[in-house]
C-alpha cells in the first residue's frame, strides 16, 4: 500500500486522463446531450458522497437520517437518475447542503414558473420568495434553516 502522497499523484494523474476522454467523448453531439442532461444527477451524486466521507458514514446510516431507505441512497450516488425538486429540497433540510436551480423557460411567457414557485410557497416547502421572477430565467436558491432563520426561495 503506497503512501498518502503516492495516492494523490496517482488520482491527479487519473483525474487528467479521465478529463481528457470526457473531452473527446462531447465532440459527440448525442454523448453531449445525455452528459448534459444528467448534470443534476452528477452534481447531487457528488454532494451526498462528499457529504459522506466528510461525516464518516455509510450509505445505510446517511439513509436513515435522511429517512430513506439504503437502495435509494446508492441510486442517487450513482449520478444516472435527476433529482426532483422534492429530494433536493429533502437534502437542503436534512444535510444543510445548499441547492441552486438556475430556471429558463422555454416558452416566452414565465408565469408557469412563478405559479410553480407560487405553488411551493402556498404548500409550504418553502416559506417565501425574496423577490420577483423578472425577465425569462429566475435562480432558486434553499439551504437549511438556522435557529433564527427561514428557507428562502431566491428569483
Amino acid at each position: 500500500m503506497g503512501t498518502r502522497k503516492e495516492l494523490t499523484t496517482l488520482e491527479i494523474r487519473q483525474a487528467r486522463i479521465w478529463e481528457e476522454v470526457l473531452e473527446e467523448q462531447l465532440q459527440d453531439p448525442s454523448f453531449r446531450v445525455h452528459w448534459e442532461r444528467y448534470a443534476p444527477a452528477r452534481a447531487t451524486a457528488d454532494a451526498l458522497i462528499r457529504y459522506r466521507i466528510e461525516h464518516d458514514l455509510s450509505q445505510s446510516q446517511l439513509a436513515k437520517l435522511l429517512g430513506v431507505k439504503q437502495p435509494t441512497v446508492a441510486r442517487w450516488e450513482t449520478g444516472e437518475y435527476n433529482p426532483t425538486w422534492e429530494t433536493l429540497l429533502l437534502l437542503a433540510q436534512k444535510l444543510g447542503i445548499t441547492t441552486s436551480l438556475t430556471v429558463e423557460p422555454t416558452t416566452p411567457s414565465s408565469a408557469s414558473v412563478a405559479e410553480d414557485l407560487a405553488r411551493l410557497v402556498k404548500n409550504g416547502t418553502v416559506s417565501r420568495i425574496e423577490s420577483t421572477i423578472t425577465g425569462t430565467s429566475a435562480t432558486i436558491v434553499t439551504r437549511t434553516p438556522r435557529a433564527s432563520e427561514t428557507e428562502g426561495v431566491r428569483v
